[in-house]
């Protein structure tokens, strides 16, 4: 983990937090990280950690410019029912944390996860909604955005179908603390894109923005708008 800052038309770099590669704090970290109110920094690891399928961390600032590594879950496993491989999170509206992983699940093809605080201890892990590459797609490992109404858009990188080349979806909250899925686009492969990984934006007409990692006109990519 690392800082750049820029003074007096100097950028310098600084590392702020080496990852252990030994299945403690977890390693590779792949995804954008989120700050809160009070400057602490949040992101996942789809590595290592307890059964080494990732972990999600917390790094908070020292007086002396230091950080401090918290540890908030590593018990991610792609087998279990809580997922494996998160990337990046995003904070809800009660200061929970909100994130895909790109595996586990009952169909093993990822899911909705939800972390929320429990004292000084590790946070507690909630599974939310299952992914299936049969019928919503598989292999969410992008970031998540909100709507005013308290929807959640994203990407999966494979289904429908096992050879399928990813998803354009909208998850919507319902009763019990369970979410329900809408496929609003599913890639061809072709011109339109195919396996997007990067986050997705979305504008104030309800217009989705992203990337695809290939397919295209040309084969090497594609950006693309998803409209209402």
């Amino acid at each position: 983990m690392f800082e750049i800052s820029h003074t007096h038309g100097v950028w310098t770099e600084q590392v702020i937090h080496s990852f252990s590669n030994n299945n403690v704090d977890g390693y590779a970290p792949n995804g954008a990280l989120i700050l809160d109110k009070a400057g602490n920094l949040y992101g996942g690891t789809p590595w290592g950690g307890a059964f080494v399928d990732g972990t999600v961390f917390k790094l908070s600032p020292n007086s002396d410019g230091s950080w401090a590594e918290d540890l908030l879950y590593n018990s991610f496993f792609w087998k279990g029912l809580n997922g494996g491989g998160p990337s990046q999170l995003i904070f809800d509206a009660s200061g929970n944390l909100l994130g895909v992983s790109s595996t586990g699940g009952t169909s093993y093809s990822g899911e909705l996860l939800e972390l929320t605080p429990a004292g000084s201890g590790p946070w507690n892990e909630t599974a939310l909604f299952d992914f299936n590459v049969y019928t919503n797609g598989a292999a969410p490992n992008a970031g998540l955005v909100f709507d005013s109404a308290g929807n959640l858009y994203g990407t999966t990188a494979n289904g429908l179908g096992l050879n399928g080349p990813g998803t354009v979806f909208k998850l919507t909250p319902s009763s019990g603390g369970m979410w329900t899925v809408t496929t609003l686009h599913s890639f061809v492969g072709t011109n339109d894109g195919q396996v997007p990984g990067a986050g997705i934006l979305r504008d104030a007409a309800g217009n989705l923005f992203g990337t695809t990692s290939a397919g295209g006109s040309l084969g090497k990519g594609a950006v693309f708008m998803v409209k209402p």
